[in-house]
């Protein structure tokens, strides 16, 4: 084995982004000088970036993670439940072995002064069908090893998303209902609608997604999708639609510019469900403070010698979500009612005072809405004067 690492290393073909690997790289370095004086320079930048990769006690954690989230013929073939050629099996196993071996070398023993790794215990290995079992239950590559993403023209992985609990939503359950509803259907299998939250500002619509989200995390994954990415959304679909997983792709404060009304169509394409494009372990989830999206003043309206066209347009478009759940601001009681259940969590006495003062905040805000209530009493906590 010793004579032979990096030739064995070279040799990975369907494994071969494991080959780019920063940390095999610098292994590799490191073993070609072994009987260098340039060696332990080398040593430590592979040690150095071992330990940054929080396995440095645990080297065949490490190949496990390279080989278990790699994106190749081989993962993406076994996820689709597709049948998968003799000769590519017989080739994924011969890396394995490779692969294997790798794991349980223990290269600090070629000079004594060097930090020690150790190498996997002879008991724990790569096999090809523990690992074929693994990918065709949880996927492959990016979307087997993270839960929320941004899709900017890339795939970025959000490494923690907003831990939002429906549980600490106050009010909007009915709301909360429906869009729970939807996705059990859709994680069932049964037919589910994209969704548009619409109504007003500070509602708790975002929040509900999110919520949804994290009810339902390790059974489905989010994709937030900003709004001068929507041209790229067949993209990130395309990207989508052969993964064993199912997706959420979420555009927050959706709202269409009158003037470039083209710059949508590619989002209208895809809640239809064009032929190039439907993906069945996709919904769209979209909020919008504009019930209609489009963002345009009456007089605009007025002047718009193409106002018809336009708005057919833009109607066109929320038509297109299967469901439309309304957020519409609290009157006076619910506002009162619910700054009361909040002050209650914070053990502040509900006065007339607080009720007037409250009001007062709303007025200042402009909006009697579950965030004007929850900025209230944060304030009060905070001992902010009103």
């Amino acid at each position: 084995m010793k004579t032979g690492l990096n030739e064995k290393i070279d040799s990975l073909s369907v494994f071969y982004n494991v080959i780019q690997d920063g940390v095999i790289q610098a292994m590799k370095e490191a073993w070609l000088t072994r009987n260098d004086t340039g060696f332990t320079s080398k040593y430590s930048l592979f040690y150095h970036r071992l330990a940054e990769s929080g396995y440095i006690d645990d080297f065949y954690g490490y190949i496990y993670n390279l080989v278990r989230y790699d994106d190749n013929i081989w993962t993406r073939e076994i996820a689709k439940n597709a049948d998968v050629s003799k000769t590519l099996i017989s080739q994924v196993k011969k890396e394995l072995q490779i692969l294997n071996e790798i794991a349980k070398i223990d290269i600090n023993l070629v000079k004594d002064d060097c930090p020690i790794i150790k190498g996997v215990e002879e008991k724990r290995s790569i096999s090809y069908d523990s690992l074929a079992k693994e990918i065709k239950k949880y996927g492959f590559g990016i979307f087997s090893k993270y839960d929320a993403f941004l899709f900017d023209g890339n795939l970025n992985p959000i490494l923690n998303p907003p831990d939002i609990k429906l549980s600490s939503l106050i009010g909007f359950r009915s709301q909360q209902e429906e869009i729970i509803s939807n996705t059990k259907a859709f994680l069932d299998g049964k037919p589910a609608n994209n969704v548009l939250l619409a109504g007003d500002r500070g509602t708790g619509k975002s929040s509900t997604v999110c919520g949804v989200f994290n009810m339902f995390k390790g059974y489905i994954k989010l994709i937030e999708l900003p709004l001068p990415s929507i041209k790229d959304i067949n993209v990130l679909i395309g990207m989508l639609k052969n993964a064993p997983q199912k997706f959420i792709v979420f555009i927050d404060d959706l709202v269409v510019d009158k003037d470039n009304i083209n710059a949508f169509y590619p989002l209208k394409a895809a809640l239809e469900g064009s032929m190039l494009n439907k993906s069945p372990n996709v919904l769209i989830y979209a909020t919008s403070n504009r019930r209609h999206l489009i963002k345009e003043s009456f007089q605009e309206r007025e002047d718009d010698i193409h106002k018809s066209d336009g708005l057919e347009d833009t109607l066109a478009l929320s038509d297109r979500f299967g469901l439309t759940i309304l957020f519409q601001n609290l009157n006076k009681q619910e506002y009162l009612g619910l700054v009361a259940s909040l002050a209650a969590v914070h053990n502040i006495p509900i006065t007339e005072q607080l009720k007037l003062d409250a009001e007062k905040w709303a007025i200042i805000k402009a909006v009697r809405s579950p965030r004007t209530a929850v900025q209230f009493v944060n304030a009060i906590v905070s001992g902010i004067k009103i």
